[in-house]
């Protein structure tokens, strides 16, 4: 499959500037091609705590995020900024959308430290704290089955899943507390 194959609208815009990436006019739903399962027809989407739980969180398979972008020089004395490590890795937290229908959601990492720009000026982030970077996904790699919904115990009684205050790099935004989830309540 290609971007367009379930991206029909203008992939790169229409011309509008919207709010956020979620706002935008016709985004793909995996229903646009899929049949939706009739209702009841999986116990697990009945529970009444799982409504506020997004597909994704269950149907998506972890890929590669970047952590804590630093600026620096290289040999040839060239800035460039690069993420400190990267890790495949999704994790489960509170959602960061206004606006999205879910409460629960696959969080990535932004890749920005409060020092990113520094290069360019002192102070250019002065509103760091006031926004998480970790960030609701929109994860491409749905599966039907995935480790974390083979049963229960799959997904409540796997920590290592959830976004927690031992995941957050410690000069990461304070907002990122707003978005840590020990476990699904």
């Amino acid at each position: 499959m290609t971007c367009l194959d379930c991206h029909t609208e203008p992939l790169h815009g229409d011309g509008t500037a919207y709010d956020s990436r979620w706002a935008v006019a016709g985004l793909p739903h995996c229903t646009d091609c899929h049949q939706a399962l009739p209702a009841g027809s999986t116990p697990a989407h009945l529970i009444p705590n799982h409504q506020q739980v997004s597909c994704q969180v269950c149907h998506a398979q972890p890929y590669k995020n970047c952590f804590t972008c630093h600026s620096s020089f290289d040999e040839a004395g060239i800035y460039h900024r690069r993420p400190e490590r990267t890790e495949v890795v999704i994790k489960t937290g509170r959602n960061t959308v206004p606006g999205y229908p879910y409460d629960v959601v696959p969080l990535r990492q932004n890749p920005v430290d409060r020092h990113s720009f520094d290069y360019f000026g002192e102070n250019l982030l002065p509103y760091f704290d006031n926004f998480p970077s970790w960030k609701t996904a929109a994860p491409h790699n749905i599966q039907r089955s995935t480790d974390q919904n083979r049963s229960c115990n799959s997904c409540h009684g796997n920590q290592a899943l959830f976004l927690s205050a031992d995941d957050l790099d410690p000069g990461s935004s304070q907002a990122n507390q707003q978005v840590v989830l020990e476990k699904i309540p």
